[in-house]
């Protein structure tokens, strides 16, 4: 079974996450500012720092989800229970360890065993057993992968706010020290005679 990329979707959200409330270039005049947001972004160190957390925790999640597969009910409905609690005390971190790792060997026995030109009888009753759990698992599997990866795309949308609003904030003191009347974003950014890029001094504020 295929999970759902629910944490590969998301990333594309990253890549222009820092979009600034900026003016537009016809907004622009003389003793203007822009800002290049694609450094900003590559080089805020806090808020990169941010989303490579939650990727970390993206891919974490996918590990075990996948891991849930080939699980028994009895198991599924353990792990489900454990995987939505957090946080989770000692003992219980290592049953629902303990449940990922079962289900990860059961999955490479699965794996082993259909790679196998001829099995035996019960290899063959083995193969049966991890495939009803398969088809067992799929709907419930599917729930809570869409649970789990939302809850990862309303962590993202509220780190990347946090970090939008910061950068917006150190923009206009950078601005009004260097006494420029506006900031637009560089892409947008054609022609302008008297624009002073700030993207530097913004960086340098953002990661004191």
């Amino acid at each position: 079974m295929k999970l759902k990329q629910g944490w590969k979707a998301l990333g594309l959200l990253a890549v222009c996450a820092l979009g600034f409330g900026l003016a537009t270039p016809a907004q622009a005049q003389t003793n203007a500012g822009v800002v290049d947001e694609d450094v900003l972004a590559d080089k805020y160190v806090a808020y990169k720092k941010a989303l490579d957390d939650l990727d970390k925790k993206a891919k974490a999640i996918d590990r075990q989800l996948e891991a849930r597969e080939l699980l028994s009910p009895d198991e599924g409905k353990q792990f489900d229970e454990a995987i939505l609690k957090s946080p989770r005390t000692t003992p219980e971190e290592g049953a629902f360890q303990t449940l990922v790792k079962t289900g990860t060997d059961r999955r490479a026995e699965y794996l082993a065993l259909i790679a196998k030109p001829e099995r035996n009888a019960d290899e063959k009753a083995k193969v049966d057993k991890f495939l009803s759990y398969s088809k067992g698992n799929d709907t419930s599997l599917r729930a809570l992968s869409d649970k789990l990866f939302g809850k990862i795309k309303d962590e993202q949308e509220e780190t990347e706010k946090k970090y939008t609003d910061q950068a917006n904030t150190v923009i206009g003191q950078v601005a009004k020290k260097k006494g420029l009347k506006m900031v637009i974003r560089k892409r947008a950014l054609v022609w302008n005679e008297d624009s002073v890029d700030i993207t530097n001094d913004v960086v340098e504020a953002l990661n004191k």
